[in-house]
């Protein structure tokens, strides 16, 4: 059965974490399965993303993907501590893009705004779709899923 996954990369803790969702393709409305990978935060930065390079893509293959969209976080202005974590969220997404293009060439790296125009309707209507499905804390990366299957 294939599937299509949604992940996000925030920061928590100063340290990378990454959530995913799987949504099968036959079952749209449905989500399959989630997983999730926190960095441990007593690892140097670069031990960080390879464990985190190393978890997506032990969840990767353990499905048959046929797309995935990671959703990039906004912009704003910061402090030098918001701009630390910043780095290391590009970082992490940089990796989760690295071990999706390992599955599957139809990857796609986008904000709120656009994955909403994708699934034509509104950011807010993306964003309780996705809410509604998972809860809160998935919204994301649901929102994402949820964006993978029109590019199937």
């Amino acid at each position: 059965m294939s599937q299509v996954v949604g992940l996000s990369v925030r920061t928590t803790k100063g340290c990378p974490h990454l959530r995913g969702v799987v949504i099968d393709v036959d079952r749209p409305g449905e989500v399959a399965r989630k997983f999730e990978h926190k960095a441990s935060a007593s690892d140097a930065s670069e031990d960080q993303l390879h464990a985190l390079g190393t978890a997506l893509n032990s969840q990767l293959k353990a499905h048959d993907v046929v797309a995935v969209v990671i959703r990039e976080a906004g912009y704003s202005r910061m402090s030098a501590k918001a701009h630390a974590s910043m780095k290391k969220r590009l970082r992490g997404e940089g990796v989760a893009l690295s071990q999706a293009r390992r599955r599957t060439e139809n990857v796609i790296v986008s904000d709120i705004n656009a994955l909403a125009k994708l699934c034509e309707m509104s950011s807010k209507d993306l964003e309780a779709a996705a809410e509604s499905m998972c809860g809160g804390d998935w919204r994301e990366a649901t929102s994402s899923a949820l964006a993978a299957q029109r590019i199937v």
